[in-house]
């Protein structure tokens, strides 16, 4: 038992260690919060999901998207079914997602899978929305994420990231390790129609997710908010 406790310990340390830096940043966001004006512009937006074998958890985040604030005609769920051999498929299609399947395993990974749902969404829906949020299918919203980040690309930000917190923080040193570096990472992003005609002459040759946030981000202001989670 010594053993072990002295074993945890260490490891216990070795994260401390790595993510202590990360921790600067917290009094900053408790004391400096960005904050938007509210506003009646209400802007028509795609939801980007690309799932492999994602079954167990993709279906509460389609419920958490259909439970916002942000009226719902507005918001179109797609989901890219990439390599899937499990029933993802057909859990979006019944929580009324557009779903798409994609098999193709000499090009795996999610930029690919991305990349083919953009450009089925451009071919299917020319000029339909305002802009695209992309999610990992473990993620859950706060009811009024898309109204707050509504608000900030009313704003004038054309490319907004979100703060991502931990689901099980105190299940054990692990969870809380990974939790602790959620303080600065950001899983969501909208990505908004200005990406467009530079995205579509994009080299084939380049991978497709460095290429897409290499572009976005060649001309498009960041801003990342503590609030929208």
């Amino acid at each position: 038992m010594n053993t072990l406790f002295l074993i945890n310990h260490v490891i216990s340390m070795i994260f401390l260690v790595c993510y202590c830096y990360q921790y600067f940043y917290i009094p900053i966001a408790w004391f400096i919060k960005p904050s938007y004006p509210h506003t009646s512009l209400r802007k028509r937006y795609a939801v980007l999901i690309c799932a492999r074998n994602e079954e167990a958890v993709i279906g509460d985040l389609i419920d958490s998207l259909h439970k916002q604030t942000y009226p719902s005609d507005l918001i179109s769920i797609f989901v890219m079914a990439d390599n899937c051999t499990d029933h993802t498929a057909s859990i979006c299609e019944k929580k009324g997602a557009h779903v798409y399947k994609r098999h193709d395993e000499a090009h795996v990974g999610k930029g690919y899978a991305l990349h083919y749902l953009l450009s089925v969404i451009w071919r299917e829906y020319p000029g339909r929305f305002d802009g695209f949020f992309v999610f990992d299918a473990d993620n859950i919203l706060k009811r009024d994420y898309i109204e707050r980040m509504n608000e900030a690309f009313c704003a004038g930000n054309h490319l907004v990231t979100g703060y991502r917190n931990s689901k099980n923080y105190g299940t054990n040193w692990l969870s809380a390790g990974s939790g602790s570096g959620s303080v600065t990472s950001m899983p969501a992003a909208a990505i908004f129609p200005r990406l467009k005609a530079s995205y579509r002459t994009a080299p084939s040759t380049t991978p497709p997710r460095p290429q897409l946030m290499k572009i976005a981000l060649s001309f498009m202001r960041s801003k990342y908010s503590s609030e929208y989670r």
